[in-house]
C-alpha cells in the first residue's frame, strides 16, 4: 500500500513538473478539407498576444496521410507581427519522402511532420497572424489532412 502511494506521488510530481516546464505557448491544427487542399485556400492562424517578452520559435506542423503523392511540399508561410506590421514570407520546400517513397513522419498511416522555420524577438502583448498555403503545381493537393502552427518560448 505504502510502496503504491509513493509510485503514484512520483508519477504525479513528475506530471506536474513536466507541464511546467513546457515551452509551448500556442499549438493548433486547422482541418483540410477530404478532397484535397485547393491551392487558392488559405489557412489562417491569429495568435495572441505574448505573455512575456522573449525569443520564440515558430514551427509548421503536419498530418498527412498515405495519399499524398508527392515526395515534397512547398509551402508559402506569410507572417506579420502585429502591432509593429513587421511582415515575413518563408518559401518552405519540406521532404515528405525519402527517393524510395518511404514516408519520413512519424506514424503508420497518418504521418505528422514538424518543423521550425523562423526565430523572432518579440516583446510583450506582441501577436502574430500567420497565413499558410500549399505551392504546388497541382490545383488540389490530396493527403493533407490538417495543418498547423506551434510557437515555443525559446532561451
Amino acid at each position: 500500500m505504502r510502496k503504491t502511494i509513493i509510485i503514484t506521488l512520483l508519477i504525479i510530481s513528475t506530471m506536474i513538473l513536466t507541464a511546467c516546464s513546457s515551452q509551448r505557448v500556442y499549438d493548433t491544427f486547422k482541418h483540410v478539407d477530404d478532397q484535397g487542399w485547393e491551392k487558392n485556400d488559405e489557412l489562417t492562424f491569429c495568435i495572441p498576444k505574448m505573455a512575456e517578452s522573449g525569443y520564440y520559435t515558430l514551427e509548421l506542423g503536419l498530418r498527412l496521410n498515405n495519399y499524398y503523392p508527392f515526395r515534397n511540399l512547398q509551402l508559402a508561410v506569410i507572417q506579420t507581427v502585429y502591432p509593429s506590421l513587421e511582415t515575413h514570407t518563408d518559401m518552405l520546400t519540406l521532404d515528405i519522402a525519402d527517393s524510395q517513397g518511404k514516408m519520413n513522419g512519424s506514424g503508420v498511416s497518418l504521418y505528422q511532420y514538424s518543423q521550425m522555420f523562423r526565430k523572432y524577438r518579440l516583446q510583450e502583448n506582441d501577436s502574430i497572424s500567420v497565413r499558410i498555403r500549399h505551392d504546388m503545381k497541382r490545383e488540389i493537393l490530396p493527403g493533407v489532412m490538417d495543418v498547423g502552427v506551434i510557437i515555443r518560448k525559446s532561451q
